[in-house]
């Protein structure tokens, strides 16, 4: 089979040693690595993988706005695919970098659909990441779901009204981008006993890791966007 000349690549969580092999692979071979930073070696994917880019590979940060609500069209995704198609038709192999996995709430969801919709005979291959989840569960030592447990996972930005409710359902369950939402998870998980249940945890496998288990001590940090609430 032909090797793909462009590629979505899921980096992982943070830590540079959890990029898969073929991940590493296509980095490696690249002649160009897009990334959605707003300069060309400042932003948090292309920091993952900055010791395996060659001296001659060239690097891009496309300054994608990030989506912070459910409007996703300032995002840049349209500018992202269309110079994706513009350097596979100049015959340059090409990686588009998406933090964690590519299609869990990643960017290369929105590449890849604008990838299709500009060219349906456009050929690019996604290549899967290890997800914040995957790794936060694995920092804690504590499974993310077993036997005949139903393991939900809720982007908070766009739950708030609902973390009552989806409290209630029970079992194992993870908050991403928890920090806006976290005075309402507190309460919602303290009125129902499972206050004690819940860890906190942000830049996994990083230098300036985070990991708090009383999440009311967590109200008075500076969190980061992408923190999150893992529930047991």
């Amino acid at each position: 089979m032909e090797e793909p000349r462009a590629s979505i690549v899921g980096v992982g969580p943070g830590d540079p040693e959890l990029l898969t092999l073929r991940a590493a692979r296509r980095i490696e071979e690249s002649d160009f690595v897009l990334h959605a930073g707003a300069e060309p070696l400042a932003g948090f994917a292309i920091e993952i993988v900055v010791d395996r880019l060659r001296a001659d590979i060239k690097v891009e940060g496309l300054a994608l706005k990030p989506a912070r609500g459910r409007d996703d069209s300032t995002v840049g995704y349209d500018r992202a695919a269309r110079r994706i198609i513009e350097l596979v038709n100049q015959h340059q192999r090409v990686v588009y970098l998406a933090e964690g996995d590519p299609l869990f709430y990643g960017s290369g969801t929105g590449v890849s659909e604008r990838l299709r919709r500009l060219d349906r005979s456009f050929e690019f291959e996604v290549v899967p990441g290890v997800t914040s989840i995957a790794a936060a569960a694995a920092r804690l030592k504590r499974p993310i779901a077993i036997k005949e447990e139903i393991f939900a996972v809720c982007p908070g930005t766009y739950h708030r009204d609902e973390i009552g409710a989806i409290v209630d359902r029970g079992g194992p369950m993870c908050w991403l981008k928890a920090r806006d939402i976290l005075p309402e998870l507190i309460e919602a998980l303290n009125a129902r006993g499972r206050l004690a249940d819940a860890v906190l945890l942000e830049r996994v496998g990083r230098p300036d890791e985070r990991i708090v288990t009383d999440l009311t001590t967590a109200l008075e940090l500076d969190l980061s966007y992408f923190s999150l609430v893992l529930v047991r």
